[in-house]
């Protein structure tokens, strides 16, 4: 719930609004195999937050204006749905209409250090 007692309380109390809107259910959290389910999508979010940043940052200029912009959008949505939602559920649910911009971003570069990991692994093995 939101504390808006004082500007420090309604800033602490937003921030972790925001992170469990994008994160939750944390491991510790997780009792059944619908919290893994939930748990999976959180941590594929979560890499793929950092991949879409890292080739923001990465890139150069109008390529990295447009991927800036996809990012504010990005976190703007959420942090918008985040204020208004009170179970991870729900906010997987919200995903599904933000999802595509960190998948389009970051998904690239997923794949790409995944076949670089595979064919690390099998070149050992040849």
């Amino acid at each position: 719930m939101l504390n808006t007692s004082s500007v420090g309380s309604l800033i602490k109390t937003t921030s972790l609004a925001y992170i469990y809107y994008l994160f939750a259910p944390f491991p510790w959290q997780v009792k059944n195999w619908l919290d893994f389910y939930a748990l999976a999508d959180s941590f594929f979010r979560f890499i793929l937050i950092l991949i879409s940043i890292f080739f923001w940052y990465r890139a150069e200029g109008k390529k990295r204006h447009i991927w800036g912009l996809l990012l504010v959008i990005y976190f703007s949505m959420t942090f918008l749905w985040a204020i208004g939602t009170v179970n991870y559920g729900t906010s997987i649910r919200h995903h599904l209409l933000s999802n595509w911009i960190i998948v389009i971003l970051g998904g690239s570069g997923l794949i790409e250090f995944i076949v670089r990991q595979f064919r690390r692994i099998f070149s050992f093995t040849i």
